[in-house]
């Protein structure tokens, strides 16, 4: 069944509706990819036993920043990619 040049299914896979929800909600999936990574960060950082809790959350807040900033920049990117014709 077509619709103005768009196909109307009635139910869509599992897959389906997954891509459409991520593709809807890019920032919910940037705070779900950054939370855990930026906790995983902190975690491997508290095995340094010779670097004070200070430094230990600078060096985390900088880890964090790059690593959210790389999700961040390829995740908008894909679904920029996805808007197009």
């Amino acid at each position: 069944m077509f619709t103005d040049n768009v196909r109307v299914v009635p139910r869509l896979s599992v897959f389906n509706s997954l891509s459409n929800f991520l593709h809807d909600h890019p920032f919910r999936v940037i705070a779900g990819l950054g939370a855990p990574l930026v906790a995983g960060l902190f975690y491997t950082q508290q095995g340094k036993d010779h670097l004070k809790l200070s430094q230990k959350v600078m060096h985390t807040r900088v880890y964090a920043q790059f690593s959210v900033l790389c999700v961040s920049t390829s995740w908008l990117r894909g679904c920029e990619r996805m808007n197009e014709p």
